[in-house]
């Protein structure tokens, strides 16, 4: 059996506070030499970018065997053969406890460690495009009938996304809005968000994940 390691960077959608937020990524499924590979990690180290603190590098090692008895399979041309991410999972916490959320893969490789060598292998820049391209959709999908059920918390994440954010949802300008209070906000934005047509809704939830909107 290989000694493989994992470094995995993502991008979140605000700043990282090392002594508040709790992240903690597990969770893999991969397609490699066309075949699913499901994988996890006993153990993680995460080093938040002091240049962007929204980065996280994390370090994963000591792959979890007794629960993925099959990675113990895994060949260094089964790495070097990887077509898909199917599944990249971040735990944040609860929607309800936390705004943070994964927003994109960033970088992500595997380290071969030998007794005399480490051999390391990037995954490919389209694969990861890829799964970034689908994780969007499938957040806005989520979110939809998630923040259509709780425009409350639809309102606190559009205010943790910044004024310029709330001044286009609500169509007022940036000056009307510093003169209120987040309590204020938060009743405007979910009164909005309540009679929104779901089509604009969603264009505005892409946005709010790091997309553009189509109008």
């Amino acid at each position: 059996m290989l000694r493989i390691e994992m470094l995995l960077r993502v991008k979140f959608n605000r700043a990282v506070d090392r002594h508040k937020d709790n992240i903690s990524p597990g969770g893999y499924e991969m397609i490699m030499n066309g075949r699913s590979v499901q994988f996890d990690f006993c153990t993680s180290h995460a080093d938040v970018s002091q240049y962007n603190p929204a980065i996280v590098d994390f370090t994963l090692n000591d792959a979890d065997i007794t629960a993925f008895p099959d990675f113990a399979n895994v060949t260094e041309d089964d790495l070097n053969n990887i077509s898909s991410i199917t599944e990249c999972y971040v735990y944040t916490g609860e929607a309800e406890e936390t705004d943070l959320e994964p927003v994109s893969i960033k970088k992500l490789s595997f380290l071969i460690v030998f007794p005399s060598k480490v051999v390391k292998i990037a995954v490919p820049d389209r694969v990861i495009d890829a799964y970034n391209e689908r994780f969007k959709i499938e957040r806005v999908v989520i979110q939809m009938n998630e923040l259509k059920q709780k425009p409350e918390l639809f309102a606190k994440k559009a205010i943790h996304k910044g004024l310029d954010y709330v001044s286009r949802f609500l169509d007022m300008p940036i000056e009307d809005l510093a003169e209120r209070s987040n309590d204020q906000l938060i009743a405007m934005i979910q009164s909005i968000a309540e009679q929104m047509p779901e089509e604009i809704f969603e264009q505005f939830l892409i946005e709010l994940n790091g997309g553009k909107r189509r109008f």
